[in-house]
């Protein structure tokens, strides 16, 4: 029996930390090139802390990305304690993952997102009712072997986990 993937299993709530690392290599990359021009054209040093001051494009792209990250990193934080609260406050119970349905996508109907499509999965409750899990980045339901998952539920929200 082959092992699912974890990575594969990342909800679009959890893969925001993939986001946040982006936008940080993106920051760090520019904080690098400005030291290296600095350095190179003999700049004395509060050049730097300048540049940083003063509302130019450098400054304000350096705004908007750590706004960005700081919407992202609450936006995950949020989510992470609702799960925490679901999973320790809730109840389990084995579910059937019946289907899988593609969310794509688009830029306001003007072509494909290059992010690409995100995945929901029709989960089958024990009582017979179905319930939709959160999205997914990837779509992992021909990779699962006996297609069950761990439910959670807690005053009506519902967390899917332990995919197989």
């Amino acid at each position: 029996m082959k092992k699912l993937d974890k990575a594969k299993c990342q909800t679009v709530n959890e893969d925001r930390t993939v986001r946040i690392c982006v936008i940080l290599f993106f920051m760090a990359c520019v904080v690098a090139y400005l030291v290296w021009y600095i350095i190179k054209h003999d700049m004395p040093a509060d050049t730097f802390i300048t540049l940083f001051k003063s509302v130019n494009s450098v400054s304000v792209m350096f705004g908007v990305m750590l706004a960005a990250i700081l919407l992202e990193l609450v936006r995950w934080l949020f989510y992470r304690h609702s799960v925490r609260t679901i999973m320790t406050k809730g109840t389990s119970c084995k579910g059937t993952v019946e289907d899988v349905i593609r969310i794509p996508q688009t830029l306001g109907g003007y072509g494909r997102k290059a992010g690409g499509d995100r995945w929901e999965y029709k989960v089958r409750m024990p009582d017979g009712s179905f319930r939709m899990t959160d999205e997914y980045t990837n779509n992992f339901f021909y990779d699962l072997s006996a297609r069950t998952c761990t439910v959670y539920e807690y005053n009506g929200r519902y967390h899917f986990t332990d995919f197989k």
